[in-house]
């Protein structure tokens, strides 16, 4: 076997054990040495790193900074447009180490390689400041700035102005907050950038720890075209929204913080006549106000799609007025303390697309009317819950305890295609009726994902899916392991589905051993197996010479062979679903590929 053999990610991970001075003679070996040589020094995920700073520890157990530079002759040898650009900043770095990079910086600068996005790692002595100075040509050119200040303390302030007329994203974040160090909460770097249009300030470690009023150390002062901002509210932010109008804003997420001043919500809000998307999640130590709520959805009339987290929700249920223009709404982790004995009618008449996980009182009952969902998601919530009947719904995501029957399960669902079960670790004979009731004969399913937290649920669901949906097209299975276990009279159920067309089978084993294979479904294309376990002598699957080929060389030789630990490309990341209990059904989206 010839080195060349191997995949560009092996060859990548081996050259990145070698110094950066060997790597200039691996890059003169062969034209692809040549390509990867600088992967494994400075390119990752399309951003070139003009040097590298890692935290390594000597024999006697001290901690030390290992510096490497990218070579001048690798440099001047890319071929590639890096269009993205990284420097690392460290707390000691002297003046020769500042020209080195500065060097470095000017030849790709002199080489016309456009420099469109510039990525800092800086810390809270803000070398960035002598940087900018130096080169305020490439500052004058940038589009994106992306810049990470990690821990140090402060030794002078350094407050200056800088002037970027072409940015357009900006994406700051401080490691810790040290609220320690900022009696004063001065403003180190005010930010001119007419253009801009997307803000992203990224919460501190340990915002939550110290639960001060946030001040960034960076403060922007032309906010006209903004469209998109995301940040930890605090006295600086309230300043901001306040005192400036922001006609082209459109998303705005606020991690909701302790503020020393009184904040004027009903300003903020009109401040934003074109707000589109609004994101609000609160701090749980922070006290529960919904002044903001309500005022955004009073007064921001383009609002359309809500996202809120942590949020008491109590005391604007009943003021159906302010939910007409929302068609997509998010309630993650958010509560309504309900009296006892009340009935409440939750009326969103023109939401489209629902999720929720919502805590609520008991004895009390809580009722959604969703007339005109399309898309629903439910992850949390208990007896005291109860959903209308939804005619237009077309993809369900259902993963709660389901103690009782909810009115639309007994509701007919004509357009029901897509169906995600999330089944409790605990599946008690009454949830399983009301999820069996998703799978009965009034409802023609095309995609069908079963996710097993306990041990027989494939089994209890799945036993008869061949007569109740014949029309399944996709279907996915996954187990957590041991305890999910699937029977051979579910399996030949499964492989019975005349249009069957996907399948995937993640983590399930076989509670008995197959004496005799069975034949896929004739119009069956793709078939993705990993970790079904399978009692030894087993014969799984067979595939006759007049059915279709399926996928790849891979999936082609497992129907020959024990399933066990076979194609483990493109499937879900168990560890992230195994602890992604409540979520909506966009984060399932992204954990479940095509099958």
């Amino acid at each position: 076997m010839n080195i060349l053999d191997l995949p560009n990610e092996m060859l990548v991970k081996v050259a990145s054990f070698l110094p950066v001075k060997d790597l200039k003679s691996l890059s003169l070996t062969c034209h692809r040495f040549n390509d990867l040589a600088v992967g494994p020094v400075l390119a990752v995920k399309g951003v070139l790193w003009l040097n590298k700073v890692e935290e390594t520890v000597n024999t006697y157990g001290e901690k030390e900074l290992k510096k490497q530079y990218i070579d001048y002759e690798v440099l001047k040898k890319i071929k590639r447009n890096y269009h993205a650009v990284g420097i690392y900043l460290p707390v000691d770095l002297s003046s020769s180490e500042f020209v080195v990079l500065y060097r470095r910086l000017m030849t790709m600068f002199s080489m016309k390689k456009i420099i469109r996005d510039l990525h800092v790692v800086d810390s809270n002595k803000l070398h960035m400041a002598t940087l900018y100075k130096n080169c305020s040509a490439l500052f004058q050119t940038l589009v994106g700035l992306s810049v990470t200040v990690v821990d140090s303390p402060i030794v002078e302030d350094k407050v200056m102005g800088m002037d970027m007329p072409s940015l357009r994203w900006i994406k700051w974040n401080e490691e810790k907050f040290h609220s320690n160090m900022w009696e004063n909460r001065c403003v180190l770097i005010n930010l001119t950038a007419p253009k801009l249009q997307q803000a992203k300030f990224e919460m501190p470690d340990d915002m939550h720890v110290t639960n001060q009023n946030y001040r960034s150390i960076l403060a922007l002062k032309t906010v006209d075209q903004l469209q998109d901002l995301e940040c930890v509210l605090g006295d600086q932010v309230v300043e901001l929204l306040t005192n400036n109008r922001l006609p082209a804003l459109k998303h705005l997420h606020l991690i909701l913080e302790e503020c020393s001043s009184s904040v004027s919500w009903d300003i903020i809000a009109s401040n934003t006549p074109n707000l589109e998307k609004l994101k609000l999640k609160r701090n749980p130590t922070t006290i529960r106000d919904i002044a903001p709520l309500c005022s955004f959805l009073l007064y921001c009339s383009a609002l359309t799609e809500l996202h809120l987290e942590g949020m008491d929700i109590s005391r604007v249920i009943e003021k159906t007025y302010l939910w007409n223009g929302i068609e997509t709404l998010h309630l993650h982790d958010c509560f309504a303390c309900v009296q006892r004995g009340k009935k409440v009618v939750f009326h969103l008449q023109n939401v489209r697309k629902f999720c929720a996980s919502i805590g609520l009182t008991r004895q009390c009952q809580f009722v959604f009317d969703l007339p005109r969902v399309e898309e629903l998601s439910l992850s949390k919530g208990n007896g005291s819950l109860d959903i209308l009947e939804m005619p237009k719904l077309r993809t369900l995501h259902l993963g709660v305890m389901m103690r009782r029957q909810m009115t639309f399960l007994t509701s007919e669902m004509p357009a029901l295609r897509t169906l995600i079960l999330d089944t409790p670790s605990m599946f008690l004979p009454v949830s399983e009726s009301n999820y069996s009731l998703l799978l009965g004969s009034g409802v023609k399913l095309t995609n069908l994902t079963v996710i097993c937290r306990s041990a027989h649920a494939i089994n209890e669901l799945l036993e008869n899916v061949n007569r109740l949906q014949p029309g399944l097209a996709t279907l996915k299975l996954i187990g957590m392991g041991a305890v999910s276990r699937i029977s051979r009279t579910t399996l030949r159920s499964i492989l019975k589905l005349p249009q069957l067309k996907c399948l995937l089978m993640t983590n399930i084993q076989l509670t008995a051993a197959i004496d005799e294979p069975y034949a896929l479904p004739r119009d069956l294309q793709r078939l993705r197996i990993r970790s079904v376990y399978t009692p030894v002598n087993s014969r799984f699957i067979s595939m006759k010479r007049n059915q279709y080929r399926l996928g790849n060389v891979v999936e082609r030789k497992i129907l020959h062979h024990n399933l066990v630990n076979a194609n483990t490309a493109q499937v879900p990341n168990y560890h992230e679903m195994h602890s992604t209990c409540d979520t909506c059904i966009d984060r399932m989206s992204s954990l479940l590929p095509d099958a």
